[in-house]
């Protein structure tokens, strides 16, 4: 196991090759916070480019939580999934080439009231789009699933659905982008 600032990896499997500067990742897996990271990828130094799968699967936010803040009494479940590729021989010239499609959940998620304070804001944020209101509430409950696609460092998202126990609707869904290499960020949401 490899551990670093509190984070623990266990079980880091793979097989690969370097061959005249491009490191070639046939796959990998890795057991970090409860659940399983995997994927495979492509690192060319003759023409500084990445391409990638990464898959995170059954990510425990209680032991996330735990592990990286100390913090007991948040549960759910995180899983994700993205295609990747980039060029570039800095890191901004990455993340401007960069490329991806994506999915991502975050499902089943409580967090105790003690909790609440440190995001006091999202009642506020839900307000203003949520026409009738929000709830209080001793503890949070709530589901985030959706898709997203990558184009030159820019997130675009559609179909992005908040579902929670502090709305008094249904769910929130939302659209938008963020510009990750302007820092700028654009999006709406309806109830």
């Amino acid at each position: 196991s490899l551990s670093y600032e509190g984070v623990t990896v266990r079980s880091v499997q793979g097989t690969g090759s370097l061959k005249k500067g491009n490191i070639d990742v046939k796959k990998f897996s890795a057991d970090v916070f409860g659940g399983v990271i995997h994927g495979a990828g492509v690192v060319a130094a003759e023409n500084n480019t990445i391409a990638g799968k990464l898959d995170a699967m059954d990510i425990r936010l209680a032991e996330t939580f735990q592990d990286l803040y100390g913090w007991d009494g948040v549960l759910g479940v995180v899983n994700a999934e993205i295609n990747f590729r980039s060029k570039g021989n800095n890191t901004e010239a990455l993340i401007q080439g960069l490329d991806a499609a994506g999915n991502l959940s975050v499902e089943n998620v409580q967090a105790e009231n003690k909790y609440l304070h440190m995001i006091k804001m999202l009642p506020f944020l839900l307000s203003v789009i949520a026409p009738n209101g929000v709830n209080i509430v001793d503890k949070l409950k709530m589901d985030l699933v959706g898709s997203f696609n990558i184009q030159s460092g820019v997130i675009k998202y559609e179909k992005l659905k908040l579902i929670t126990n502090l709305l008094k609707e249904t769910y929130i869904s939302s659209r938008g982008m963020v510009d990750l290499v302007n820092w700028n960020i654009d999006a709406s949401a309806a109830a």
